[in-house]
């Protein structure tokens, strides 16, 4: 398997944050990495679903004080993730 974050990044470049889901909502996400998301709350994700990160980065853009992950739904983390703050 890839190290984490080894096959896509998705960059924000601080404009917003790079991925809500919505309540009601499942998604499944492995070996990616989201950058420069720019949010009061959850700069690269922001989780009322249900989410599950399999071998993901996550990192918030420099100079914002969000949090990188903001999960007020179901979360679930496998694998090797690194979660910035």
């Amino acid at each position: 398997m890839p190290a984490a974050g080894s096959n896509i990044t998705v960059e924000a470049n601080g404009i917003n944050r790079v991925l809500k889901v919505l309540a009601g909502n499942s998604i499944e996400i492995q070996n990616l990495t989201f950058i420069g998301g720019y949010a009061s709350n959850g700069s690269a994700i922001d989780n009322l679903g249900t989410l599950t990160l399999r071998d993901c980065i996550l990192q918030r853009e420099t100079g914002s004080s969000a949090n990188t992950l903001r999960n007020t739904g179901l979360l679930n983390i496998y694998g090797n993730c690194d979660i910035g703050d």
